[in-house]
């Protein structure tokens, strides 16, 4: 093998080990804050314990412009923080005269809003293990996103299913998540965490956990092997390195 040819594949093998490494890293990164989905109810509930689920109904103060202090503080579990119309929370939905309906809560109903979870009695300063809604309205026009942030600070988001809104609620539409990492907060609005006043969103059935059961981690165990074997595998010693590298370029050994 001539010098050039020899000095130029110490240099791609160097460069494929850096690549291996980063992409091990990468992996490894990704499994530390796993996170699942869910679109059933039962599903969510037989994963996560420590619950807590706030159904909105009478305690709530009557009006569409709670502050978000008030509504906080109903609970006490939630910080609610109305984004798109300042201190516009809402707690409505309940007819007297129509039997099975019931309260939820908005933003206005037509605005965005964030949920954190950073001072619950079922968790931490870095949030929970888990967040489920009921989703009492969503436009197909205008679909409202969930915006999350992770307990290492961590983001991403996720397209809510469409629901159509029902006085009587029947069928309602789930969705919720679960994460080894928690979850600091969620807001939901426009893409990327952004702010509107705009389309028709009302959530109802909030259930915060404070444990899962099935650590969304464990879904993830593949990708940390995979990382850390990737890792491991370019980890070198530098005298076994010498000792197991024979090839010289030039009559000169290459370390």
């Amino acid at each position: 093998m001539s010098s050039l040819a020899c000095h130029r594949a110490h240099y791609h093998a160097a460069q494929m080990r850096k690549i291996a490494v980063y992409l091990g890293c990468l992996l490894l990164s990704q499994s530390l804050w796993a996170y699942e989905l869910y679109s059933d109810r039962s599903a969510f509930l037989v994963d996560t314990s420590q619950i807590i689920l706030d159904d909105y109904e009478a305690r709530y103060p009557n009006g569409l412009s709670i502050s978000d202090s008030a509504m906080s503080s109903v609970l006490g579990e939630t910080e609610y923080v109305a984004t798109g119309h300042p201190d516009g929370n809402s707690a409505v939905g309940k007819h007297p005269g129509v039997p099975g309906s019931s309260n939820y809560y908005c933003a206005g109903c037509n605005g965005s809003f964030l949920l954190d979870f950073t001072s619950t009695s079922v968790g931490d300063t870095i949030g929970v293990y888990g967040v489920g809604i009921d989703i009492r309205e969503n436009r197909e026009d205008f679909p409202y996103f969930a915006f999350v942030t992770f307990g290492n600070n961590a983001t991403a988001q996720y397209v809510l299913p469409f629901s159509v809104f029902q006085v009587v609620p029947n069928d309602l539409v789930f969705w919720g998540i679960a994460s080894a990492q928690r979850i600091k907060s969620v807001h939901f609005g426009l893409e990327d965490g952004g702010v509107t006043t705009s389309g028709s969103f009302a959530i109802d059935n909030l259930i915060i956990a404070g444990q899962v059961a099935a650590a969304p981690a464990t879904a993830s165990l593949p990708l940390m092997i995979l990382g850390m074997g990737l890792i491991g595998a370019c980890w070198r010693p530098k005298r076994s390195h010498e000792s197991n590298s024979g090839a010289t370029c030039a009559g000169k050994r290459l370390s």
